[in-house]
């Protein structure tokens, strides 16, 4: 069953402002201090070579996809037409597809995948593929061996670009980490204490919202399209929802992932969360029914990550990189409700928000657009 108030599938979502800037590294010092380090960071310094570039022939089915997608452990994967890149297709794509046409997986392609790409070179700073990152409202980066860092994406047509000189791709994630990296410093190398300071350093440094402030903008934005008891989508273990109404949800609130809780002494917890990364490899991938599959079978149990509204973006940043994952769970105290839900998208967004404000102070700022990522 599906409750429009207590404890049903909810929605949440997140708006930041994107900016435009290209800046030296930055890194505390001991007292806190900020100070530019010597050499700017790079997409070409953080690359991991060994994670493969995914793609399917354009008339090949979203079933091979999904396959494709499942044993390259892939959450972005190409399509291309002659060895010529001519879309990307994303977990959300598939899953809203399945959710269309209650499971038809025999569709091309073609048919779903996305054509609009935006490409980073490897000599883009961490700042510059943020705002890429962003404006794209990608959750990764495909990298071009041979692209101006320079060059507008006007100048890069993606019916031009051979899957060959797609030497690489980036996750948002890995972004995010290398900038917590520049502003907080080696987590390895600091105790909880030290890092828990430098983090609020940082976040005063760059002005960055705490979750408490998040909250209240998703609470707004919420109250404004008059969608208020839709916060969050969760649902109880004890409601069995099945992984296709799962879908539905998410298609209409445009989420990307749901918590589950369940009664434990009268009072709710929180004991998974189901995304689409969840749908497409543990269902569609498996070959499972989803009208018969309960979305609590699914969900992800361990390796969950929560965070309070009395914690930092920054903070965020950092159990995202620790736990790998993208969706964190915003918790009451006592963890009996699911407050909201903060993705690595809306880290990118205040990120870039926080840029754009720079830019704004500054005498000799370019200008810059807003945007609204989904969450």
């Amino acid at each position: 069953m599906i409750r429009a108030a207590g404890g049903a599938l909810r929605r949440a979502g997140a708006a930041a402002t994107a900016g435009s800037q290209q800046t030296q590294r930055r890194a505390l010092t001991s007292t806190g201090a900020a100070e530019a380090a010597p050499q700017t960071v790079t997409l070409m310094d953080i690359l991991d070579k060994s994670k493969p570039v995914v793609s399917v022939d354009k008339g090949m089915s979203v079933r091979d996809a999904v396959g494709a997608m499942a044993s390259n452990k892939a959450s972005t994967i190409f399509v291309q037409d002659d060895g010529f890149v001519c879309g990307v297709i994303r977990e959300t794509d598939i899953v809203t597809h399945a959710g269309e046409t209650q499971g038809d997986l025999s569709t091309r392609v073609s048919d779903i995948m996305r054509p609009e790409i935006s490409f980073a070179s490897v000599s883009n700073t961490i700042r510059e593929s943020l705002q890429l990152l962003n404006a794209s409202k990608q959750d990764h980066l495909p990298i071009l061996q041979r692209r101006d860092a320079n060059a507008s994406d006007d100048d890069v047509k993606v019916a031009d670009v051979r899957m060959l000189d797609v030497t690489s791709i980036i996750s948002a994630k890995q972004i995010i980490g290398q900038f917590y990296f520049d502003a907080v410093g080696p987590h390895a190398e600091l105790d909880e204490k030290q890092r828990l300071n430098l983090e609020q350093e940082a976040q005063t440094l760059y002005k960055l919202p705490s979750v408490k402030s998040i909250i209240k903008a998703k609470k707004e934005r919420s109250e404004a399209k008059g969608e208020l008891g839709t916060m969050v989508l969760n649902t109880l273990v004890e409601d069995e929802i099945s992984v296709a109404e799962t879908i539905r949800q998410m298609i209409k609130y445009n989420k990307g992932s749901v918590a589950v809780m369940d009664i434990c002494r009268d009072v709710p917890v929180l004991v998974g969360l189901a995304t689409e990364q969840d749908i497409v490899r543990r269902v569609l991938a498996e070959g499972r029914d989803a009208e018969e599959t309960l979305v609590a079978d699914i969900m992800t149990r361990s390796n969950l990550a929560t965070v309070s509204s009395k914690e930092t973006l920054l903070a965020c940043a950092y159990k995202m990189i620790q736990m790998n994952v993208r969706h964190l769970p915003v918790v009451s105290p006592k963890g009996e409700h699911v407050l909201a839900m903060v993705s690595s998208g809306d880290v990118v967004a205040y990120l870039c928000e926080s840029f754009n404000a720079e830019n704004t102070a500054a005498p000799t700022s370019s200008s810059s657009s807003s945007s609204t990522p989904s969450s």
